[in-house]
């Protein structure tokens, strides 16, 4: 019985992938940071910045999931397009970037 009231909590749920981009962005005096963005959330100002690249896509990740819920609450869309920036995909899933 619980495997069914697992399953159908998720039914209705979609998977969202956003593509990132990240730059250098290295301060004044030397010292290395990352700039990350996602292009299909730019008028939400998804932007972060990491002195790792890794720090910058978890700010990135923080920001785009505050993002995301905000949307929700106010029952607009999320973003869909463009679709080479955006992938929907029926069923939650989990992404694991190396």
């Amino acid at each position: 019985m619980a495997k069914a009231e697992s399953v159908s909590s998720v039914e209705g749920l979609k998977a969202y992938t956003f593509r990132v981009l990240v730059e250098e962005d290295p301060f004044e005096d030397g010292r290395m940071a990352y700039h990350a963005w996602v292009p299909a959330l730019q008028a939400y100002s998804c932007y972060a910045w990491g002195y790792t690249v890794e720090e910058a896509l978890e700010n990135l990740r923080d920001i785009v999931e505050m993002v995301i819920e905000e949307l929700q609450e106010e029952r607009k869309p999320i973003p869909t397009e463009p679709a080479e920036q955006v992938v929907v995909l029926e069923g939650p899933r989990i992404t694991i970037n190396r």
